[in-house]
């Protein structure tokens, strides 16, 4: 019986194929941000445990640019450390009129008023809430994209028919572990035409940027399980 041997240039492609596959490989693993894990795989980083209002707060915390008078690390600033704030300070029904008349409610504070809608003055006095010494300096470290992806998330009210680590409702199915199931080209073509994707979906069209779309694909596909 004779043996079917290979000729040199099929064993020359299989070699590039293999050397191709495993540079992709290494490419991937070098471009990754090293505070991303692997959905569903140890080592969840801190962000991956907050909900999309609370990721949103940090988006809005880093727009208004209160890291300016409140240092991080427990360093004080011109304003206090936000993981030592007393207990009363710490309830969104405290901050919330705070952020709106910092002097009416603390005579004498020199803050600013900040200028944010209501929705997103929740999502900021969510985010300070969480705050704590222990997990500032991880939450601190979260990627642009992950807080652009849950700000644009809040703003479209994906929160009305969806769920993130428990946040939102059931009528549409839970986002936790998509990338399990879809890839970043199924969810492009989803938000552009769900129906393409999903027959009868009641979800509608999404006119997104460029950079919107990268920002809530990139959120959405490193959601852990």
């Amino acid at each position: 019986m004779s043996r079917n041997v290979p000729d040199r240039s099929q064993v020359r492609f299989r070699v590039l194929a293999a050397l191709g596959w495993s540079g992709l490989t290494a490419a991937a693993y070098i471009t990754t941000p090293k505070n991303l894990a692997i959905a569903g795989g140890e080592g969840v980083a801190g962000w991956q445990k907050l909900t999309p209002p609370e990721l949103a707060g940090l988006g809005y915390y880093r727009q208004e640019k209160c890291v300016a008078c409140h240092l991080t690390g427990g360093k004080s600033g011109i304003g206090p450390s936000l993981t030592k704030s007393p207990d009363e300070h710490r309830s969104a029904a405290w901050l919330i009129p705070f952020f709106k008349q910092p002097a009416k409610v603390i005579p004498g504070s020199s803050m600013p008023s900040v200028t944010l809608s209501s929705s997103q003055l929740n999502s900021l006095a969510a985010f300070v809430v969480k705050l704590t010494a222990d997990d500032e300096s991880a939450l601190m470290s979260t990627p642009d994209f992950v807080t652009d992806g849950a700000m644009l998330y809040q703003a479209q009210h994906c929160n009305a028919c969806h769920q993130i680590n428990g946040a939102g409702t059931k009528l549409g199915p839970p986002l936790n572990g998509v990338s399990g199931h879809h890839d970043r080209a199924w969810l492009e073509k989803h938000f552009r035409d769900p129906q393409s994707t999903s027959p009868g979906t009641v979800m509608p069209a999404y006119k997104f940027s460029d950079k919107e779309t990268d920002a809530i694909c990139r959120y959405l596909l490193a959601l852990p399980k």
